[in-house]
Parts: structure tokens; C-alpha cells; sequence
């Protein structure tokens, strides 16, 4: 499997990486007048992604890619998908129970274990992540841009955004200035919750790095808390447009992971993974940056 394939595959399972959109969108063309204020989007946005600071879930993925000669490939697997906001993920992906990729990050770096082939990892820090010193991971997105595809983190109201309507009337739009990333969302008006959240390199805000569309959603199960769960997406696709790969999602029996002790710190430990998965090869993608992910 070449790289890209690889690429594709990590991303199908685990993100990995959560009602449907819209269920009664208004005719296109609608005049709604003036956008609410930033702050006020922000803050009701904000009420259901404050309760879903931790995520697990069960994920099947299809994912399709074209090869170094140009042919294209669809590919199926499974795995778990796990969050813990603000920037701690991981996402397991194989077949047969058996692990094959690990993607994952924390708040400083990020990773991606690939077992089916030599068994090596690269690593890199998240602010290096775009500078001249530091190499691509090779995937559509990378680990700390997943979590924001999802339309599951907080929108800082302080932030310099801005709030307007699609050209239809139908979605609110959002724009939510980011340190990493540059987000766009498209919301339902009636529910806030996105349809569609577009990643943009915060140097050059032309075109989308990464977009995905949010097909539909679910209830995401709260331990201890009755009455309204919160909703996070259960289908999503992602697409890269510049290496035309794209991913659709599937997670399923979303909850918080506190039944079972199915999160522990060692699924977010970038120590922790190397040393139950004993990679031959390590490959420190920043080490020309100031700062890389290990010492040199």
C-alpha cells in the first residue's frame, strides 16, 4: 500500500473523525436580514460542544484515493475513534482486530503509527505544523485539524469572527479564527448544529484546505446525566480537493467514554504508544524546525 493509500486509511476509522443537517431548510433565496452577532452564535454554539469534551465512539470508514499512477481506489476498514477537548485524539484503524494505524495527538504534537508496513511512526510538534522547516504527514488533514472538522469544538466568542448568511439564506456562516487553522462553518439556523466546516490555511484564506460535510447526526450518551444528550456527527465526509482524497465516515454508540475505563491517558501518550507498539523506525518530521518534536 503506497502512501497515500496509508494516508486514507488512517483517516477512514478513526476519525478519525460524530438528527440530521438541516431537517426543514427554508426555500432557497430567503431574505433574513442581519446576521445574529458573533458572540451571541458563539456562546448557543457553544452550550452543546462545552458538553461534548469527550467523545468515544465505535468507526467504520470508506475512503477512496488515486495511486502514483493515477488510478483510483476505495478501501473499507474500522477502528475506535476517541476525543478529550480541547486537543487530545486518537483514532485506531484495522481490520480483524487487528490494529494496523494509529493517528492521534495532544496539545504539543501530533503522530501516526502505520504497522502495516515496516512498522515505523512519524511525529511532528502542532506549531510547526505548515512552516518551511517542517515535512507533511502525507494526510488529508492533520490530527489537530480533525478535531475542528467536526464541528465539536468550542467557537471563542472574544475571537475576531464574523457571522453572515449563505447566499441562499439557508445556512448561517461563521467564520472562527483559529492559531493552527481557519475555520468556516456552515450551521442549521434552528439548531446551530454545521452541515458542512471548511478548514483554511490562515495565510492565504482563497480556497479550503480540507472540508467536510456533515451528513447526519446522533445523540452522544452522557454517564450519570439524564434527559437531552447533545448531538455530535455520526456521518461525515472529508475531502482533500488537492490530492483528491475523501473519506466517509461512520461512527457509532457515541458516548463519553467513562463506562468501562474505555479512555486512559496511554491512548493520548505519544511515550505510551511507542512503547506498546515498538516501532522500527522513527521519523521526526520538524527536525530542521527551532524546536522539534524529540531532540536531535
Amino acid at each position: 500500500m503506497n502512501t497515500r493509500a496509508l494516508v486514507a486509511s488512517a483517516l477512514v476509522c478513526v476519525v478519525a473523525t460524530l438528527g440530521s443537517c438541516a431537517s426543514a431548510r427554508p426555500a432557497a433565496g430567503v431574505d433574513r436580514g442581519e446576521a445574529p452577532s458573533f458572540a451571541d452564535v458563539a456562546g448557543r454554539f457553544n452550550e452543546r460542544a462545552d458538553r461534548l469534551g469527550r467523545i468515544w465512539a465505535n468507526a467504520t470508514a470508506r475512503f477512496s484515493y488515486l495511486d502514483e499512477d493515477g488510478k483510483r481506489h476505495t478501501e473499507q476498514g474500522e477502528g475506535h475513534f476517541q476525543f478529550i477537548a480541547p486537543d487530545h485524539f486518537a483514532m485506531s484503524i484495522g481490520k480483524i482486530s487487528e490494529v494496523l494505524f494509529w493517528l492521534g495527538c495532544d496539545t504539543d504534537r501530533y503522530w501516526f503509527f502505520q504497522m502495516y508496513e515496516g512498522n515505523r511512526v512519524s511525529v511532528g510538534r502542532n506549531k510547526n505544523i505548515g512552516h518551511p522547516c517542517s515535512r507533511d504527514l502525507g494526510l488529508p488533514a492533520s490530527p489537530i485539524d480533525i478535531i475542528d472538522l467536526l464541528g465539536v469544538t468550542p467557537i471563542d466568542p472574544a475571537s475576531h469572527g464574523a457571522t453572515s448568511w449563505s447566499t441562499n439564506g439557508r445556512w448561517l456562516v461563521v467564520d472562527a479564527p483559529g492559531g493552527l487553522a481557519w475555520r468556516r462553518l456552515f450551521l442549521d439556523p434552528a439548531t446551530l448544529l454545521p452541515s458542512r466546516v471548511e478548514l483554511y490555511d490562515p495565510n492565504d484564506t482563497a480556497e479550503p484546505v480540507v472540508i467536510a460535510m456533515i451528513e447526519e447526526y446522533d445523540r452522544v450518551e452522557l454517564d450519570g446525566v439524564g434527559g437531552f444528550m447533545p448531538k455530535a456527527p455520526s456521518r461525515i465526509q472529508i475531502d482533500h480537493p488537492a490530492s483528491e482524497t475523501s473519506i466517509r465516515l461512520f461512527l457509532h454508540n457515541m458516548n463519553d467514554g467513562r463506562t468501562n475505563g474505555r479512555m486512559s491517558d496511554a491512548v493520548f501518550s505519544f511515550e505510551s504508544l511507542v512503547e506498546a507498539f515498538g516501532p522500527k523506525a522513527v521519523e521526526v518530521l520538524d527536525q530542521r524546525c527551532p524546536e522539534p518534536a524529540l531532540p536531535r
